[in-house]
């Protein structure tokens, strides 16, 4: 997972570039190499099914790594499913979010 941060990092740097073509407002078309949102939420998904804590480690650390870099389109509904995941009364998912929140807390520091 960790060797993975450099593709994700390009496939979401693709969603800042168009396509030529029909579609778009200025006549292009989204990317379609970009990261979707998608991708994110079926991660952040991994990390709350409490399968591996292994896996899900890694998986934090991916996901803190690439923050940063994603756009806002892509980040806010990351962080918005984090928030929710606190808010959702069919899973308990405080652990979770804490190591989420941990692993930012010490990349920032």
């Amino acid at each position: 997972v960790h060797r993975s941060i450099p593709l994700i990092e390009f496939l979401a740097s693709m969603c800042e570039r168009d396509e030529p073509g029909k579609g778009g407002p200025n006549g292009s078309t989204p990317n379609a190499y970009c990261l979707d949102k998608s991708h994110l939420l079926l991660a952040w998904k991994t990390c709350t099914s409490k399968a591996d804590a292994a896996i899900s480690d890694e998986i934090y650390q991916l996901l803190v790594s690439i923050l940063p870099s994603l756009p806002d389109g892509l980040a806010v509904p990351l962080l918005q499913a984090v928030l929710n995941s606190l808010q959702d009364s069919k899973r308990d998912s405080l652990f979770e979010v804490a190591e989420f929140c941990g692993a930012l807390a010490l990349m920032s520091s």
